[in-house]
């Protein structure tokens, strides 16, 4: 059986349903040689050439039924003897096809806030695995030699007040057993007493107590004691003297001798 050529005209038409995508503006090519392609088009294809081609939309109207059956209700209804003009077929796919995106929209934007919301909830819940140094409130680095997290300056406090505490405690509990063994009591009524009990009872000491550093008396300081407590008064102070006139000089001596004779005459020429 000898094969039968395509005509020109079918290959044309095979060649542009393969190319559907690329159709645009027809110019005056007839509705009957562009139907077996426009059949096979898209609704957005057949929709966007007839836009730009609309000499073909009064004869285009059939081919919307197939599109339009996509909807079950439509479909049923048109069984049923409605929607026969086909006139009304583009128009009940496009109101359709808009009520489907418009319900689509809004089911895509439930289910986006309900997978946000999700991920948030699982982020507040997850642990976080942070990289390098975590760096918390600074602190004067002059006072805590450079450390600034909140974990090791609050544990270096807490290490230099127990230090400080042990550190007091330490330094009272020796002033203690020093003032036991080396301070001696001193009396102003009574002699030295050189020897000190000891089992004498330490006083129980806070961390908190201040104590004195006992200074034990000079020697001078005890000389001074001991004589205080033998005599039994201080020491008389120097006696004072009055001021001893300046000798005088030659001719203040003559003059005195002179009024001396001159005196002496007197006196005996009164006892005569």
């Amino acid at each position: 059986m000898p094969t039968q050529v395509k005509s020109l005209v079918l290959i044309s038409q095979e060649i542009l349903t393969n190319n559907i995508d690329g159709l645009s503006y027809v110019g005056s090519v007839p509705y009957s040689l562009l139907r077996p392609s426009l059949k096979k088009a898209t609704p957005q294809q057949l929709y966007l050439i007839e836009r730009l081609n609309p000499h073909l939309t009064p004869e285009s109207d059939e081919l919307w039924l197939r599109h339009m059956s996509v909807f079950k209700d439509l479909l049923d209804a048109y069984r049923q003897g409605d929607y026969q003009d086909s006139r009304h077929w583009r128009g009940l796919y496009l109101k359709r096809y808009q009520e489907n995106e418009k319900r689509k929209k809004i089911i895509s934007e439930k289910v986006k806030s309900q997978y946000n919301k999700i991920q948030d909830e699982k982020a507040a819940r997850s642990i976080k695995v942070l990289k390098g140094v975590v760096r918390g409130r600074t602190h004067d680095t002059r006072r805590f030699s450079g450390t600034n997290s909140n974990g090791s300056s609050r544990l270096f406090l807490e290490t230099k007040k127990a230090a400080s505490k042990t550190i007091t405690c330490v330094g009272a509990y020796r002033n203690a057993i020093y003032r036991s063994h080396v301070q001696k009591p001193y009396h102003l009524n009574s002699p030295l007493s050189t020897t000190t009990p000891l089992n004498k009872t330490i006083p129980s000491l806070s961390p908190d107590t201040v104590m004195n550093v006992y200074k034990p008396p000079s020697q001078l300081a005890r000389s001074y004691r001991t004589n205080h407590a033998r005599y039994g008064s201080k020491p008389t102070s120097a006696p004072i003297y009055s001021m001893i006139p300046p000798p005088p000089s030659h001719s203040s001596a003559i003059e005195n001798c002179t009024s001396t004779w001159g005196n002496t005459d007197k006196l005996k020429r009164l006892k005569v």
